[in-house]
Order: structure tokens, then sequence, then C-alpha cells
């Protein structure tokens, strides 16, 4: 799962969707930018807010076939 496309989906009108401009616009508090353990958190604290707001969440499985080299598509609708 991206944040960042999940966070243009979720929040399509926020001017950037870098992980410290949607951490700022959910209000979540945590200050150590590219700090390993708070994007994590940022991260795992944000997906309450920005799921719901996805209607589905889409993401790429590479085929298992050793030739291939254009992913699948997945989709996972929420109901």
């Amino acid at each position: 799962l991206c944040s960042m496309w999940l966070a243009r989906q979720a929040l399509p009108a926020l001017p950037s969707h870098r992980l410290a401009a949607v951490r700022d616009e959910l209000g979540l508090h945590h200050d150590k930018a590219h700090a390993a353990l708070d994007d994590v958190m940022v991260v795992v604290e944000a997906l309450p807010h920005l799921l719901p707001r996805v209607p589905a969440v889409r993401h790429y499985v590479p085929l298992t076939a050793p030739a291939a080299t254009v992913p699948t598509v997945v989709t996972v609708n929420r109901r």
C-alpha cells in the first residue's frame, strides 16, 4: 500500500501529499520526519482516517512467471 497514493485519493484537495502534509492535515503528532519509527507511526495512525474515504484500494501484484514484466492489478472493494 502506497501512503502517498492513498493520501491523493482520500485528500485530493490537499496541496501536497507528502507524509508531513498528511500528518499536519490529520492533526497527528509525530515530528521527526524521515525517522523510520515516526514515519511508520504516522502511516499507522493515518490509515483509519484515509481508508474510509477511498471506495476501493488497488495494489499491484507482480506476476509469478519469470518472464513477466507487467504486474497485474488487484482491486479490493471496501463495503
